[in-house]
């Protein structure tokens, strides 16, 4: 694994580094594709800036949800030292479906506040949660978080300070297996993003493409994504996460049923909604 870099004298984490490259990344991309539809790009930093907030809060909340029998030390530290311990204990970590959900939240508040096109921006972001998703599980193998089960196939780590129970133990580098899952729904959502937004036939007072799948894309995430996370938990050798109904199912995949189901619903509902109003 290859954690940190020093640059100029400076430590960095690697992590840090290539997730702070792939939300210049997309927020290039969304400011592009918005001003492109003649909405304002600024609305759109701001956006986005409110995802990453939620995405932030909701990933440690989630965490912390996952480790609450470790609540009740924060308040019965002994010191000063001791409570920040137990406090990085509870949210120091974090969980990618708290994260999706709380920047889903901050970014459907904002854009009620702003009274920005929803299906504009639920369509052209979603592409981009898998683009950003794909490149910070890069991060998570560099880092040598989120690894994978013993295997006769992948990598053998030494000398990780952080991670010591991964010296010396080939794992399957489950991190790259769903990054390149990632990269894929991106490519799919991208295509039929832009078969979406370059239809021809478009409603006269709104602009938007009157397309079956308008407003799908979303819902086409949840239900691609929701498949592969489920899949390759099974991959998965840490087990920080959880787990439920006496440990049958981590809590990611327990997650992963239900954002399922709600993406086949919504999609079921958004597509025959646009049948019936697509001349």
């Amino acid at each position: 694994m290859f954690p940190n870099i020093t640059i100029l004298g400076r430590t960095f984490a690697v992590y840090s580094i290539i997730t702070a490259f792939a939300t210049l990344l997309i927020g290039f991309i969304l400011c592009s594709r918005i001003k492109r539809l003649g909405l304002d790009s600024n609305d759109a930093i701001l956006f986005l800036l409110s995802v990453m907030g939620g995405i932030l809060v909701g990933s440690h909340f989630l965490f912390a949800i996952t480790n609450f029998r470790l609540v009740p030390n924060i308040f019965s530290s002994g010191t000063l030292d001791e409570f920040f311990r137990n406090v990085a204990a509870v949210f120091g970590g974090a969980v990618f479906y708290g994260g999706l959900i709380g920047g889903l939240v901050a970014g459907w508040i904002f854009a009620r506040i702003m009274k920005l096109d929803m299906l504009i921006y639920c369509d052209t972001m979603a592409p981009l949660i898998p683009l950003f998703h794909g490149f910070a599980r890069l991060g998570c193998f560099f880092g040598g978080c989120c690894y994978g089960i013993e295997s006769d196939i992948g990598f053998v780590v030494h000398n990780n300070i952080y991670l010591p129970e991964l010296n010396g133990v080939r794992r399957f580098p489950v991190q790259l297996f769903e990054s390149a899952g990632e990269f894929l729904i991106f490519l799919i959502l991208n295509l039929v993003y832009i078969k979406i937004w370059r239809s021809r036939l478009r409603d006269e007072t709104t602009n938007v493409p009157l397309h079956p799948l308008r407003g799908c894309l979303l819902s086409m995430y949840f239900i691609l994504y929701s498949v592969l996370r489920f899949s390759d938990e099974f991959l998965r050798g840490d087990t920080i996460r959880g787990f439920v109904f006496n440990g049958l199912l981590s809590t990611s995949q327990f997650i992963s049923i239900l954002v399922f189901v709600v993406g086949v619903v919504y999609f079921v509902i958004t597509y025959k909604k646009n049948i019936r109003s697509t001349p």
